[in-house]
């Protein structure tokens, strides 16, 4: 396994670049879903471990890393680099993207998971796992599982919720980041009380996103004045990173993870800019991670029970995924196109 990883790894650094100056545009959208594409082949490595048996002690080693020094960190970016996107938005549309949210940003989001929950559902009948109501109920709202990664998008589906009340409570920006920060360390707190550290540890960097667009200007000021001052910012953050992480792995503490993702989140944007991330490969894994984090799970689920070679099940599951992946993309946007050409007859 870790030699296909390696592949991969490869593939993503032949498309970096040292930038000699500080990129003062390193937030930009390909460089953000390029590295959101990386993440996402890390977690579908991740998640296999779950569904294939791995024997080799390269492979072994490789996982221990994978799921016990990287584990949630590989997450950290979606939720970063979407609250970074949202406000951006909001500060280029103003109130139009506020007022188009829940139409444009939260339904496509809810009629895609309820579409992905009912191909889980249709899976778990194939191979016979005994469902209740219940459970599939409270699956369509990300609360229960049925074989699906659901945590993630029960996060989204309440912090899109907090966007909608926090803009259209507040008129001026910062008070509106302000109440949606709050309501998030709030959903932490509930989480905490009822859920697995994963449900939350890394959740708040989505509002660090929106923070971070807010004060991009200042930060890239501070930062692209010189070299010096950029090294220095850069081995600051590290440093508080490696501490904070090292302490966290000793005491176990998910409040404290939550810092560390915080921190992390800050490095790979300071590593950002001194490095573009292009890969057209890794940019459209990112532009499809919706579907890629969902959807990986079915040909896990299914093809389990083959009793395959674990590195030809590997494969195959990759593929699988990658394949149901452009279908349904494909689909969706035959279906826009239509409904666009219909609605200018």
């Amino acid at each position: 396994m870790i030699f296909i990883f390696l592949v991969f790894l490869l593939l993503f650094l032949i498309g970096v670049r040292y930038n000699k100056t500080t990129d003062k545009d390193h937030m930009r959208k390909s460089n953000t879903t390029t590295i959101n594409g990386f993440f996402i082949v890390l977690v579908f490595f991740s998640h296999f471990k779950a569904y294939g048996t791995i024997t080799g002690s390269m492979d072994i080693s490789f996982y221990k890393v994978v799921s016990n020094y990287i584990g949630q960190l590989m997450v950290t970016t979606f939720f970063f680099f979407s609250g970074y996107g949202i406000y951006e938005s909001i500060k280029s549309k103003g109130k139009d993207y506020i007022k188009n949210f829940t139409r444009k940003r939260f339904v496509p989001l809810i009629l895609n998971w309820v579409f992905a929950i009912s191909l889980f559902v249709l899976a778990d009948i194939a191979i016979h796992f005994r469902l209740t109501v219940k459970t599939v109920l409270l699956s369509y709202i990300g609360w229960s599982s049925i074989g699906n990664s659901n945590w993630y998008i029960f996060d989204i589906f309440i912090l899109y919720i907090f966007i909608i009340i926090s803009f259209n409570v507040a008129k001026k920006r910062p008070v509106s980041i302000a109440i949606f920060t709050l309501l998030s360390a709030a959903f932490v707190v509930f989480l905490r009380e009822y859920r697995y550290p994963y449900w939350y540890n890394t959740l708040l960097c989505f509002p660090f996103g929106m923070w971070y667009s807010y004060f991009k200007d200042k930060i890239i000021d501070f930062a692209a004045k010189n070299n010096v001052r950029y090294y220095l910012l850069l081995f600051v953050n590290a440093g508080l990173f490696a501490a904070a992480y090292l302490i966290e792995r000793r005491s176990h503490l998910p409040e404290l993870y939550c810092l560390v993702s915080l921190l992390f989140a800050a490095l790979v944007s300071m590593v950002m800019m001194k490095f573009s991330f292009n890969s057209k490969i890794f940019e459209w894994f990112g532009k499809n991670l919706f579907w890629i984090y969902i959807l990986q799970r079915i040909p896990m689920m299914v093809l389990k029970r083959m009793k395959l070679n674990v590195y030809l099940y590997f494969i195959i599951c990759l593929l699988s995924t990658l394949l149901m992946t452009l279908i349904v993309t494909k689909t969706k946007e035959m279906i826009r196109r239509r409904a666009v050409h219909k609605a200018l007859k």
